[in-house]
């Protein structure tokens, strides 16, 4: 599924790229924002409802390569590799692919 895309809706606060407080907890909304941005698309655009056992497969969402630069620029290490979407160069800058939604959690 292709969706049209503007990284506005982010809406992520600039970092000063300075060891302080103050960046952390920026850095650490921007987080919160983009796990929600991403799970929020999900749940809007899968073809059904989560079932018992199942998670959304956030490596199942494709950005464009800039995209995910911009990220890595917004949120810490940990939680883009949490969600990881994936790059991908035929993926437009004003887009975002899904190309699966879910995934079973736990060991079977």
């Amino acid at each position: 599924m292709k969706l049209p895309f503007n990284r506005s809706e982010w809406n992520f606060e600039e970092l000063t790229h300075r060891k302080s407080m103050a960046d952390r907890k920026r850095m650490e909304r921007n987080c919160n924002k983009f796990g929600k941005w991403m799970i929020d698309t999900f749940k809007r655009t899968a073809p059904r409802p989560l079932k018992e056992g199942e998670k959304y497969h956030c490596q199942g969402m494709r950005l464009h390569p800039e995209n995910n630069a911009y990220l890595r620029d917004h949120v810490d290490g940990w939680t883009w590799l949490d969600y990881s979407p994936v790059d991908d160069d035929s993926v437009g800058l004003d887009e975002v692919v899904i190309d699966h939604w879910f995934d079973e959690r736990g060991i079977k």
